[in-house]
């Protein structure tokens, strides 16, 4: 059995899944940006029972210290008793 992931990233289609708007609003100056990745054991299924979905956020809010010694902070959220991941 062969599985897919799938990549959406800075699309229409995502801007307003509610970790993204959420996400967007609270962080809207600095260097960001989000993306959606969903796994599916079944190709073509759209059922979300057997699909896996990570929304990927970053932000950087001093962007000058990027290109030195910036410390990064790492988290993982999971929902619906890790159906979901931001």
């Amino acid at each position: 059995m062969k599985t897919k992931i799938h990549l959406m990233q800075d699309q229409p289609d995502i801007e307003e899944f509610w970790p993204i708007s959420d996400f967007m609003n609270a962080y809207n100056t600095g260097i960001g940006g989000c993306s959606v990745a969903t796994l599916s054991s079944e190709p073509g299924s759209s059922d979300p029972g057997k699909t896996a979905l990570i929304t990927c956020r970053t932000f950087i809010e001093n962007g000058d210290r990027v290109k030195e010694n910036q410390k990064y902070i790492v988290g993982i959220r999971f929902y619906s008793f890790g159906d979901m991941a931001t």
